[in-house]
């Protein structure tokens, strides 16, 4: 946003469509210039390992990110964001949040016009849904921060969740402690609520690269959960959680290290799938290592003279296995 006077960003959450958004010095990037980007960001939280109460959480990303050029398909286009620590999307992200599971709309699989490839690398990813709210500006579902403690549904709850066995009468997590739920930007204040909300919906454009917290670790007959637990969460979704991208995982979680369990959250319905973007417009994330497969799918019989008269064809010192 260097020198720009506007920004066209889904202001707030509550917003519906982009606007037109002044920005200011305040905005810019002191001491660089256009040449010195890159496409990534890398954050590096001290000691992540040791202070629990560390993350790193992705806000109000509705809407394309910002990209080095205009156009599609240059070098370093799109943006990759790192940090060793944990990771936390807020509602939508590099996407619009309109979640379609048909056809060449399907949120799975096909970019919206204008996407940037995006890679998100972290110790882990955890996904909190888009908040919702009703005509007057009151919260009705998705995330809420001053509610993050509180059990999920007050079915199968006991008030001795954190000192007891679990039992089919025990099986959430989380207090009930009466809480006002905290007001969005452009929001009103709602009623205090013993349980979170629910019912939201998260859309993210991305490649995820993550690590895994492994099962029976130290023998400890817990699991991870599975790939479709992969990108964690933290409520009950009542909706749907589309990821249009890719999921790598190449190492073991040194920070968001809990196992895997069913106490704290309830499953969103899963729409994933392999951003064509990666695939068959061979456009990646900047900054992102590329690795190349070859399979045979095809192949002929050659004679020996048919062989010999390859090779001779070829260009001069092709094939040659020297003096």
């Amino acid at each position: 946003m260097n020198s720009a006077a506007t920004s066209t960003v889904y202001e707030n959450y509550r917003a519906s469509s982009t606007s037109a958004v002044a920005i200011d010095a305040d905005n810019a990037i002191e001491g660089f210039s256009a040449a010195d980007w890159n496409g990534a960001i890398y954050i590096e939280s001290v000691d992540a390992e040791t202070r629990k109460d560390s993350g790193v959480r992705l806000i109000n990303g509705r809407g394309q990110v910002a990209s080095k050029s205009g156009a599609a398909g240059v070098a370093d286009e799109g943006l990759t964001l790192g940090t060793n620590d944990a990771m936390y999307i807020l509602g939508h992200f590099n996407a619009d949040g309109s979640i379609s599971s048909s056809g060449a709309t399907n949120s799975a699989r096909y970019p919206e016009a204008g996407e940037r490839p995006v890679a998100l690398a972290a110790d882990a990813i955890t996904l909190l849904s888009q908040p919702t709210f009703n005509g007057s500006g009151v919260q009705t579902g998705g995330w809420n921060d001053a509610l993050s403690g509180l059990r999920t549904t007050s079915s199968n709850w006991s008030s001795s969740w954190d000192t007891s066995n679990p039992s089919n009468g025990n099986r959430v997590d989380g207090s009930n402690t009466s809480t006002v739920p905290s007001v969005y930007p452009g929001a009103a204040a709602g009623s205090a609520r013993d349980t979170k909300f629910g019912g939201g919906s998260a859309e993210i454009a991305a490649a995820f690269l993550v690590g895994v917290t492994p099962s029976n670790k130290n023998g400890s007959n817990q699991n991870s959960g599975g790939v479709h637990n992969l990108p964690r969460f933290l409520e009950t979704w009542g909706g749907t959680a589309a990821i249009r991208g890719s999921i790598v995982v190449m190492f073991e979680s040194r920070v968001a290290d809990e196992p895997w369990g069913l106490r704290f959250y309830g499953p969103p319905t899963r729409l994933w799938g392999f951003n064509t973007l990666f695939g068959s417009e061979q456009r990646y994330p900047p900054q992102m290592p590329i690795v190349m497969s070859y399979r045979r799918v095809d192949f002929t019989d050659l004679t020996k003279a048919e062989y010999d008269a390859i090779k001779a064809a070829l260009p001069e010192g092709a094939g040659s296995t020297g003096s």
